[in-house]
């Protein structure tokens, strides 16, 4: 019905799993920077 809010939501939560991964494990770096990459 709203496609802004769900890539809001999408968005949202591929910020806070990066952070969560970068401040809990170094080694999820590599998953980030894949995520990063798909983001742009």
């Amino acid at each position: 019905m709203a496609p802004l809010f769900w890539i809001a939501i999408f968005t949202g939560v591929i910020s806070i799993v990066k952070g969560l991964a970068l401040s809990r494990d170094p080694s999820m770096g590599f998953l980030t920077q894949i995520l990063s990459v798909q983001h742009y």
